[in-house]
């Protein structure tokens, strides 16, 4: 009987413990795993027309595309860990125009993912596995609206506002919003834009080795970008 006893108190300490470690180390599994996809944008309101307008060409040599994602390793004892990786093949361009009220139109950015890179040969060989970056190599985003922008505008001055659109990715296509921080000066507009995406919205599958590498369904997008005048 105290053989019995000991043996189911054992069993229960690590029962206890499996789940501490999960409370630990995997929090918000859970609520991202069943995030619903929010579908294709729509334009709202009359499209703006690029009569007028100034169009500006991204410039991919001092411009870049990169997204962060939380991430277990309990293997390899790294723990808790933001990877972070980064596409310099950026292509895109917009219309704009800053006499009286600025106005934006027609943003389209084109991202390498095959480029992707992080401070892990090993991570980066998966992650363009799960990519399928062999039959979809470009993230693409174009936009629908643009909201948030002042009445008016002085030039060098930084401003906030957001774009709304649709990204391609993996074959799907869903509404993205990115939160911009942008300012022009001369023929240059400048600025860094963040969006947060969920990888299951693409029918990507997060990693998950084991339980003992797991990687979030959340992920942060950010933008850098210089563009000139064309």
């Amino acid at each position: 009987m105290q053989r019995r006893t000991i043996a189911f108190l054992a069993a229960c300490a690590v029962v206890l413990l499996a789940v501490g470690i999960w409370i630990a180390f995997f929090p918000n599994r859970g609520a991202d795993a069943n995030h619903k996809a929010a579908g294709v944008a729509s334009v709202v309101g009359t499209p703006i027309p690029t009569t007028g307008l100034t169009k500006y060409t991204i410039d991919q040599s001092q411009s870049s595309a990169s997204y962060s994602v939380h991430e277990n390793l309990i293997l390899g004892g790294v723990g808790s860990n933001t990877a972070v990786g980064t596409s310099n093949g950026v292509q895109g361009s917009f219309y704009l125009g800053l006499t009286g009220a600025p106005t934006a139109t027609q943003i389209n950015v084109s991202v390498d993912l095959t480029s992707l890179h992080t401070d892990s040969a090993m991570r980066d060989s998966h992650v363009q596995d799960y990519l399928d970056t062999a039959d979809y190599p470009d993230a693409v985003f174009i936009s629908t609206n643009v909201e948030g922008l002042p009445s008016s505008y002085t030039p060098g001055q930084t401003i906030t506002f957001k774009v709304v659109g649709n990204l391609k990715l993996h074959g799907k296509t869903n509404a993205v919003t990115f939160t911009m921080q942008a300012k022009a000066s001369g023929n240059t507009v400048s600025g860094t834009g963040t969006a947060t995406i969920y990888m299951t919205d693409y029918g990507i599958t997060p990693p998950d080795l084991a339980n003992i590498a797991i990687v979030d369904n959340k992920v942060t997008l950010t933008i850098n970008f210089v563009a000139q005048a064309s």
